[in-house]
């Protein structure tokens, strides 16, 4: 009976630590970004994002806007965290148009089952000079 109970416990302990993010989020992160908008593409390999874990079951990831500003907070547990909300990033030039606002409205952040990999994907809005378009983008990236 008591062995039952010993291993009741420790399964019960196991379930609860489900619910922390894996620490290996943390950290500076190097990869290649692509950003998707009606038909245009484009991947930048030298991207880099930092994350810090704020609380056991949050994360906060940074730079999630053009010019390198704006963080967004996602919560989950094990090897994946996602956001809803709304961060509108300050407008910059893109092409011929001299003021996008960029806004950002869902995120998800995953981890490889090593811990070695982050795929993180956002989506939104671009808008600007009379247009508005939802926009992908997809970072994967290693420590």
């Amino acid at each position: 009976m008591r062995r039952s109970l010993l291993l009741v416990v420790a399964v019960g302990l196991v379930a609860c630590g489900s619910d922390k993010l894996n620490p290996a989020f943390a950290g500076l992160w190097n990869g290649a970004a692509t950003l998707t908008m009606g038909t245009f593409s484009s991947t930048d390999d030298n991207v880099q994002v930092t994350i810090i874990l704020p609380s056991e079951s949050t994360l906060t990831i940074a730079p999630v806007c053009p010019e390198n500003t704006g963080s967004i907070t996602a919560s989950g547990n094990g090897d994946s965290a996602s956001w809803a909300g709304t961060v509108a990033c300050q407008p910059v030039a893109i092409a011929s148009c001299a003021a996008v606002t960029v806004t950002l409205t869902s995120g998800t952040g995953t981890l490889s089952s090593d811990g070695k990999t982050l795929t993180a994907k956002a989506s939104g809005t671009a808008a600007g000079c009379s247009q508005s378009q939802p926009f992908a983008w997809q970072f994967v990236g290693t420590k």
